[in-house]
């Protein structure tokens, strides 16, 4: 588990085009890490007779005591990023690529992290336990190798759509994160949608998705009210991470 907070600054620049329109962009972007738990099971057993419990998770964390005293030092980590991004339009088709974090120097600081052994044996008359903490150098190297991991891997976006008619919409994307460090997403999702505007004020969506270990599907709608657009979205996502449903609720100004 991990609590990280991103702020960025972006910037886009069109080119000149005599056939449609092109434009490039990039964020850079800051984060501070606040909290991080990264635990591996070394394997644990249960006994019966007589009634024997024993537990071997091996743990590292940020100091959630220090954390507390110290709240005007929030940084348990930190690092620089940048993404960047291409857009391109040609007639009925739209074209547009990014790489996100193309360049991240994130890290957890390893002097705010602590170690716990996490053993723990329990039976009638004699039970021990280990959950002190301890320094986060004396943690198993394949444990801080775990943190390591623990960092922001860069992500290859690219997707296209095609004007089928001025009111219907076809679009294709494919992504893919390039490591197992952190995200909320899948590592590869590739999907297809349409989008229906032939109703007036109602623009309708919908699409599914290849994604890692499973797959997505979901649909949505955009109220447009002269300038001002409402628009509400929902999925259904079953994949490596967990099976999940997503909502969206938007208010924008301008635009399609």
């Amino acid at each position: 588990g991990f609590a990280v907070s991103t702020a960025g600054l972006s910037f886009g620049l069109p080119l000149t085009s005599q056939n449609g329109s092109m434009a490039i962009g990039a964020t850079l972007k800051y984060s501070a890490g606040h909290a991080v738990a990264v635990g591996q099971d070394q394997g644990g057993s249960l006994k019966s007779d007589p009634i024997k419990v024993s537990v071997n998770f091996p743990t590292v964390m940020t100091d959630e005591e220090e954390g507390l005293k110290k709240l005007a030092y929030p940084n348990q980590g930190s690092g620089i990023g940048v993404d960047v991004g291409f857009q391109m339009q040609r007639n009925r088709l739209h074209f547009g690529a990014a790489v996100l974090n193309a360049f991240n120097t994130f890290a957890w600081d390893d002097a705010k992290l602590v170690y716990r052994a996490g053993l723990a044996t329990l039976e009638q008359g004699n039970n021990n336990t280990d959950f002190d903490k301890k320094p986060y150098a004396s943690a198993p190297a394949s444990l801080r190798e775990s943190v390591d991991e623990m960092k922001f891997d860069p992500t290859v976006s690219v997707g296209a759509a095609y004007d089928v008619q001025p009111d219907f919409t076809l679009s294709a994307d494919v992504r893919n994160r390039f490591g197992d460090g952190m995200s909320l997403t899948p590592k590869l999702h590739a999907g297809v949608g349409v989008e229906y505007r032939g109703l007036g004020a109602l623009h309708l969506r919908g699409g599914g998705a290849v994604v890692t270990g499973g797959m997505q599907l979901g649909g949505g709608a955009t109220l447009v009210l002269g300038a001002v657009n409402f628009s509400f979205a929902g999925a259904m996502q079953k994949g490596d991470l967990e099976d999940v449903s997503i909502g969206q609720l938007t208010l924008s100004f301008g635009g399609r």
